[in-house]
C-alpha cells in the first residue's frame, strides 16, 4: 500500500508544476528603474486532444500511405512529436484518470472501467489551472464516474466507455452540476467537436483549457456517413505480427484483428443496413492509446 507521505509529494509536485504552467510569464521580473513595467506576455491556451486505439503509425506524418491525418501532421511538423512516449494503461477509464490526475492506476484506484471514480482529495490537472486563472472544460468521452461533478467551466460529455455514434446521448453542467443526459443527432465526435469550437471561440479575459477527448475509434468502429466509402477497394495489408517466419498468417496474433474484422465486414462491403442495424447498440468495449504530439496554441 502506498505511503501517505508518496501520495502528499507527488500530489505538490504535480501542483507545482501545473501552477508554473499556468503562471507562465506571470512572474515578478525587476523593472527598470526608469519608464514603466512592460505588460505581462499572455498565458497560452491549452487543446487537449484524446481519441481512441491509436498506434504511432496511425499518422501519414510517421510514414503510413493509407490513412491522411494532415491537421494531425501539421501540430508534429509546427511543434513537437513525442517518439518515446506510452500509455501507461492500455483501458480506457484508467488511462483518462492517469491523463486526468498524473498518478498511476494504483494510486486513483482507477484500475478499470468498472465506472472507477477519481477521489475527490486527488487533484485533477484543469482544477489546479482553474485555480491559477484558467477556464476549462472538457467534451467528449469521459468514462470516469462522476467526472462532470468535478470542477469545470463547462462539461458536455458522456460517462461510460461510449454512446452512441448516430444518436449520443450527452450530459451538460458547470461548476460541479450536471443535467441529465440529451439525445443529440448526429454523429458523436462531430457533435462534441462543434460544441467545443463554439465555446472556444467564445469572449474571454481568462486563458482556456479544453479537453476534446474523441470516441472514435472504439468498437463498434462506426464513422461518419461521409466517409463511409473511403476505403472500398483499397487494400489494407496486415502488420508484420500476423505472418510468422514461414511466411504463413500467425492466427494467435490475428484473433484481435478478426474479432474486430467481423465488425468491419458489413461496411466494407459497403452494406449500409450493416451500419444501420447497430445504430442503438451500446458497443461498450475497451481502448488502447495514442501517439503524442504537441504544438503551441495561439493566445
Amino acid at each position: 500500500m502506498e505511503h501517505q507521505d508518496d501520495k502528499a509529494s507527488r500530489r505538490s509536485f504535480l501542483k507545482a508544476g501545473v501552477g508554473m504552467m499556468g503562471a507562465m510569464g506571470l512572474g515578478s521580473a525587476p523593472h527598470a528603474a526608469m519608464g514603466p513595467p512592460s505588460p505581462p506576455p499572455s498565458r497560452p491556451n491549452f487543446v487537449f486532444i484524446l481519441g481512441e486505439g491509436h498506434r504511432p503509425d496511425a499518422l501519414s506524418l510517421n510514414g503510413n500511405n493509407i490513412i491522411q491525418t494532415p491537421n494531425f501532421d501539421r501540430i508534429g511538423r509546427e511543434g513537437m512529436q513525442f517518439s518515446n512516449s506510452f500509455c501507461v494503461n492500455a483501458l480506457c477509464l484508467p488511462a483518462r484518470s492517469t491523463a486526468l490526475t498524473g498518478m498511476y492506476s494504483h494510486s486513483t484506484g482507477c484500475v478499470d472501467n468498472a465506472g472507477r471514480v477519481i477521489p475527490a482529495n486527488i487533484p485533477l490537472f484543469t482544477e489546479l489551472l482553474r485555480q491559477a486563472g484558467y477556464e476549462v472544460a472538457l467534451f467528449g468521452k469521459a468514462h470516469i464516474g462522476l467526472l462532470g461533478e468535478r470542477q469545470w467551466d463547462h462539461y458536455f460529455g458522456f460517462p461510460g466507455a461510449a454512446t452512441d455514434y448516430f444518436w449520443p446521448a450527452l450530459e451538460e453542467g458547470a461548476n460541479g452540476k450536471v443535467q441529465p443526459s440529451k439525445v443529440f443527432e448526429g454523429y458523436v465526435d462531430d457533435v462534441v467537436t462543434d460544441r467545443a469550437v463554439e465555446w472556444m471561440k467564445q469572449k474571454r479575459d481568462k486563458p482556456f483549457c479544453v479537453c476534446l477527448w474523441f470516441q472514435a475509434p472504439h468498437t463498434p468502429f462506426f464513422r461518419p456517413r461521409r466517409y463511409l466509402d473511403l476505403y472500398n477497394g483499397v487494400a489494407i495489408p496486415n502488420p508484420p505480427a500476423c505472418v510468422c517466419r514461414h511466411g504463413q498468417q500467425n492466427r494467435r496474433a490475428l484473433c484481435p484483428g478478426q474479432r474486430n474484422a467481423e465488425q468491419l465486414r458489413p461496411l466494407a462491403r459497403g452494406n449500409r443496413q450493416g451500419l444501420l442495424r447497430r445504430r442503438h447498440g451500446d458497443g461498450r468495449q475497451r481502448g488502447q492509446g495514442l501517439p503524442g504530439a504537441h504544438r503551441p496554441w495561439p493566445a
